[in-house]
């Protein structure tokens, strides 16, 4: 990509406003998102950008930060009024340098000084298809100034100090007219609060300082010369200094400084080449060593390949290992268990009695007060016992935290009747006494004692029909004040 086309000029310009601009390195966008497209695509491929922005698109050109690029090295906001310049300009002054502000009747002055300063840039060499080329761009300049005017007829003022006087110069916009002659501007200098005077205007001003007549804001005379810098690299004066520049440097003899130079530029190079043989010895006795320790990588690769199989398999007996283990102990548990149950099952089991008296060891109270309470077992059975050898077949049947009347207040104890072998010989209904007693298991021997006799028209005294009879006896056997108190003297080691 040669010069020119490293340098490009970017602007967003709606319904074709500055479609007088005609050049290869202008592209303009009729959307702010196309051109920050482009930029951001093309930054690359170009040594700098010139960027010209509306006004009304400040916001939305910041929040992208294409600004921030190394390539951009202008941006020219424009507006339509100078009192919109004076809103935005003190404060984006301060975020970059980069940012310069101007109405939008000055963008294409702007653009179209940018472009012949390009054409007389000092890295090119000057020729007459140069000059042929900034000539021609400022005749269209000139021409597009007199269209956009609507210059039908014009006639210089007698006074050579002021701006230029149209017949139709009411017809003219006040942007084009000099606020301190109200003429049509001759040479215009804009001022820093953005309105703009005749060269000669500012030039007749008494002192060293401008007081713009529109906003009476006080300028420096000295700081409006860096403003014709642009316009001064079009003069003849400054052409020819540039074209005696060229002719003074082609006129340098140079050829004995070459001569001079060019036997110290030999011993330089002949002392390189030595130093290059030094560095190819070394380089191939560092190739050889490369390539012995990627010979010794490559092996020791291979042994942590095979180490990286070995854990795996290792990794994988350990876990079956482990699963073994793990099934090992759930077996053991479960042994453990049966055991335990087994074991608690021969505490439980006891020789049947044939007397009609019955001993009821009940253990882990607590443990079976629990379950009465949370309801998960309301009541326990005894071991089956007989009246005698040949008796009738009976147990116990007990709701540690009470039934009926005695719920939640009192143990209920029962007689629960079963089913026996030799039923068919004994005498129905049962009718005997039955005393229910329990034992105080400490020296005092205060047992709580309570009896009752059946209800002969119970049908829970009557032969067994099924393995047992409905229960019948005490609700209200024990109070469970007395048995839940600690360490009370009816219940001794949870028994």
């Amino acid at each position: 990509m040669d010069e020119d086309t490293r340098r490009k000029t970017l602007i967003m310009a709606e319904n074709g406003v500055f479609d007088g601009l005609i050049n290869s390195n202008l592209q303009m966008f009729p959307k702010v998102e196309e051109l920050i497209d482009y930029g951001f695509k093309f930054y690359k491929d170009c040594d700098s950008f010139d960027l010209y922005i509306p006004g009304q698109h400040i916001d939305q050109f910041l929040s992208s930060n294409l600004w921030q690029l190394m390539q951009v090295k202008r941006v020219t906001f424009y507006f339509d009024s100078a009192n919109n310049i004076l809103k935005v300009q003190q404060n984006l002054s301060q975020i970059s340098s980069k940012f310069i502000f101007c109405l939008k009747a000055e963008v294409e002055n702007r653009i179209r000084n940018n472009f012949d300063s390009g054409v007389l840039n000092s890295s090119k060499p000057l020729d007459s298809s140069c000059l042929s080329s900034m000539l021609e761009n400022r005749k269209r300049q000139v021409q597009m100034k007199q269209k956009n005017l609507g210059l039908h007829e014009f006639s210089i003022s007698s006074q050579p100090c002021v701006g230029f006087n149209a017949g139709n110069i009411n017809s003219i916009k006040q942007i084009y007219q000099c606020r301190s002659c109200s003429y049509i501007l001759r040479d215009p200098v804009q001022l820093p609060c953005g309105h703009r005077l005749c060269k000669t205007c500012v030039e007749n001003y008494n002192g060293s300082s401008v007081i713009c007549s529109e906003c009476h804001e006080e300028t420096v005379k000295q700081e409006l010369n860096r403003f014709e810098m642009e316009a001064h690299y079009l003069t003849q004066e400054h052409q020819l200094a540039i074209i005696n520049c060229i002719r003074n440097l082609l006129n340098i003899r140079i050829n004995g400084h070459f001569e001079n130079e060019s036997e110290i530029i030999l011993r330089k190079l002949q002392k390189v080449y030595e130093t290059i043989d030094i560095l190819v010895d070394g380089i191939q006795t560092l190739n050889n060593d490369v390539e012995r320790h990627s010979n010794e990588s490559r092996e020791r690769q291979e042994l942590i390949e095979n180490l990286t199989r070995t854990i795996s398999l290792l990794k994988l007996t350990c876990t079956k290992s482990n699963s073994s283990i793990n099934e090992m102990k759930i077996q053991q548990e479960i042994l453990l268990h049966a055991i335990e149950s087994i074991r608690q099952k021969l505490e439980h089991t006891q020789v049947p009695s044939y007397d009609g008296i019955f001993i009821w060891k009940i253990i882990n109270v607590q443990e079976k007060m629990m379950d009465a309470q949370s309801e998960r077992q309301t009541s326990i059975y005894s071991p089956p016992f007989y009246s005698s050898r040949t008796g009738y077949k009976m147990c116990a049947r007990l709701h540690l935290n009470g039934v009926d009347d005695g719920q939640g207040t009192h143990m209920s104890l029962f007689l629960v009747l079963m089913k026996g072998n030799h039923d068919g010989m004994l005498s129905w209904p049962f009718n005997f006494r039955i005393i229910f007693n329990l034992y105080d298991q400490t020296d005092k021997k205060q047992h709580i004692i309570d009896t009752f006799r059946p209800d002969v028209r119970s049908s829970s005294f009557q032969r067994p029909r099924s393995e047992m009879n409905i229960a019948s006896g005490i609700p209200k056997f024990c109070p469970l004040a007395i048995i839940e108190q600690a360490n009370n003297r009816y219940v001794r080691d949870n028994s």
